[in-house]
């Protein structure tokens, strides 16, 4: 027996979303268990005055606006100085560049067996990952370490 909904379940429709959040229990000011069960739905909380509080008070903030998307270069949601001083940072390399320079390892090879089609197009989608790196590490601000970024883009 598993805890996971079966395909017929996964075509079900949309629950509305609570008054205390969007349904997702990790994102819920008022679902306390740090590791919810699966699907990590949240069952709903009454709509109490010291529960429009606490939902009030961890709702402000950039972070918990509807929508929100930390930009490249963005610290909204780095850890205190005192807390990134108390661990070593490792050098950071984005997953867009990461996988961009995959993609130019793949050019070179291509390169290599006179796939110039291939070629271009592995290159064009290294350059559009490059553009999406978000140049810092959320937490950390640690900068990418990937050499196509110039020091205007830091």
């Amino acid at each position: 027996m598993t805890d996971r909904p079966s395909l017929e379940d996964l075509d079900a429709p949309l629950e509305p979303a609570r008054w205390c959040c969007d349904g997702n229990a990790e994102d819920c000011p008022l679902c306390t268990d740090p590791n919810p069960p699966y699907p990590f739905l949240c069952p709903g909380h009454p709509q109490t005055a010291a529960n429009e509080r606490i939902v009030g008070e961890t709702s402000q903030g950039p972070d918990r606006t509807p929508g929100f998307v930390n930009p490249p270069g963005g610290t909204s949601e780095q850890l205190p100085a005192d807390i990134l001083a108390a661990i070593s940072l490792p050098v950071y390399v984005s997953t867009a560049c990461e996988t961009a320079l995959r993609l130019e390892d793949a050019a070179v090879m291509a390169a290599r067996e006179d796939r110039d089609g291939d070629v271009d197009r592995f290159m064009e989608w290294a350059g559009r990952l490059h553009e999406r790196c978000r140049l810092n590490h959320k937490f950390t601000g640690v900068r990418c370490a990937c050499n196509h970024h110039g020091e205007a883009s830091r």
